[in-house]
């Protein structure tokens, strides 16, 4: 599988096509992709959707992808790594610490694919951002890193908008407080004190000794469940769409060693886990139905 890398942390193309000549790849950043005008199809993950002319999609790192055109396209891809939330001149501003607590979100999302923005007002939003971010790009000056950055920065926030509508689905829609709960523990799946009962008690003002009851009567299971389902989520992703070893994967979302984290992996998928990425991979391939996302 070929990973396309870009040194810089802020990259705009805009290319019309009648034919989609690239392989079906992965890439270390993150990209938007902005349907000008055309439509086709187009392969995420091995799943084939169509596309048409306004459809946005964002792919985080290492999501494989393709396109089969079947009418002229103008793509508009928007590519940006972490790098660009990092302060690098007097003009820019540093919001690294902001963008390192909505990554794991952007990075893990539920990777249904298709369009990630059905609101019509938004969608307009995103799409004046984006030509906003053109006229920019193509009229450089010392003050459009830093506008570009705002620009990108407005665009994510509407992304997250979304995102995290999709995540709030598992909870009662109308349970303004849970669906927040749910907001910080996705937001804070890695860090183990910001999970423990007393803080969340304490945070959204509920009774310690009544919190496991109260989460368990909103959603189903116990905290703990909910925790470590979402953190194997997040081990499935790596298994299947990154080249981590084991002890990378392990170390990444907080096992004590990887004999811990193969244990609780396969007591949940009832399979190893280098079971599971053989025969993941294998399936992946199996079901695309392109031959152009074969890889």
């Amino acid at each position: 599988m070929q990973i396309e890398h870009s040194g810089l942390s802020f990259e705009l193309t805009i290319d019309t096509t009648n034919v989609w000549e690239k392989q079906a790849h992965k890439h270390s950043f993150f990209e938007l992709v902005y349907i000008k005008k055309g439509k086709g199809k187009q392969c995420i993950n091995h799943n084939t959707i169509d596309y048409k002319e306004g459809n946005i999609f964002f792919l985080p790192p290492l999501d494989c992808h393709s396109f089969i055109i079947e009418e002229k396209t103008t793509f508009v891809f928007l590519k940006f790594s972490d790098q660009l939330f990092e302060k690098s001149n007097s003009y820019e501003i540093n919001t690294k610490n902001w963008f390192d607590d909505i990554s794991y979100i952007l990075r893990n999302y539920n990777k249904t694919t298709g369009n990630i923005i059905n609101d019509q007002q938004d969608k307009d939003k995103v799409i004046k951002i984006i030509e906003l971010i053109i006229l920019e790009n193509n009229n450089r000056d010392r003050f459009s890193s830093v506008i570009i950055q705002g620009l990108i920065i407005g665009l994510i926030n509407i992304l997250m908008r979304h995102i995290e509508q999709n995540i709030y689905r598992t909870a009662k829609p109308n349970n303004t407080k849970f669906n927040l709960i749910i907001k910080h523990i996705q937001n804070n799946l890695f860090n183990n004190e910001k999970l423990k009962i007393p803080f969340l008690a304490n945070k959204f003002n509920v009774s310690k000794t009544y919190f496991s009851e109260y989460f368990k009567t909103n959603f189903g299971s116990s905290l703990n469940k909910y925790i470590l389902i979402s953190r194997l989520r997040v081990v499935e992703t790596r298994l299947l769409y990154s080249d981590f070893t084991i002890k990378q994967i392990a170390d990444e979302i907080g096992f004590s060693d990887t004999s811990h984290l193969s244990n609780v992996f396969k007591k949940y998928y009832q399979i190893s886990i280098s079971d599971f990425r053989k025969k993941g991979e294998y399936q992946l391939l199996k079901n695309s139905t392109l031959a152009n996302c074969s890889v």
